[in-house]
């Protein structure tokens, strides 16, 4: 899980747009 931390920024973003879904951006879940 080591590159995962390296890639903290990146996951950050992903986050953003899974809350984004989790709020009823389903048009976000294509970009996942």
């Amino acid at each position: 899980m080591k590159a995962v931390k390296e890639k903290t920024p990146a996951t950050a973003t992903k986050k953003e747009v899974n809350g984004s879904i989790n709020r009823g951006g389903r048009s976000s879940a294509p970009i996942q």
